[in-house]
C-alpha cells in the first residue's frame, strides 16, 4: 500500500493492489526455469477486468547459476503467460 506521497507504507510492500498503482507504471522481475533455453520469451499479460491483453517480447536476463529472470512492465497486475519465443 502507498502512503499520501506515494511511498510505501513498511509493512505492505507485498500487498500493492491495481488501485495502489493509479496508472504509474512498475517494473518487477519474473523468475524464469532453466529449461527455457532461448534468449527471449513472449509473454501475454491477460487483464484480469476482462478488458483484453497485451503480448510483450522480452529477452531473458541472468544464467542457470544465478537464476534466469525477465524485466516487465506493466501499469496493472493480472495473468502472466510465459512462451519461449
Amino acid at each position: 500500500q502507498l502512503d499520501e506521497n506515494k511511498d510505501p507504507i513498511p509493512g505492505t510492500e507485498d500487498q500493492i493492489s491495481n488501485n495502489d498503482l493509479n496508472g504509474r507504471k512498475v517494473t518487477f522481475r519474473l523468475p524464469i526455469p532453466n529449461s527455457i533455453k532461448t534468449t527471449q520469451v513472449k509473454i501475454t499479460h491477460v487483464f484480469s477486468d476482462g478488458s483484453g491483453s497485451e503480448t510483450m517480447v522480452l529477452e531473458v536476463k541472468g544464467d542457470a547459476e544465478n537464476g534466469k529472470y525477465i524485466e516487465v512492465s506493466v501499469t496493472r497486475f493480472s495473468k502472466f503467460i510465459l512462451t519461449p519465443y
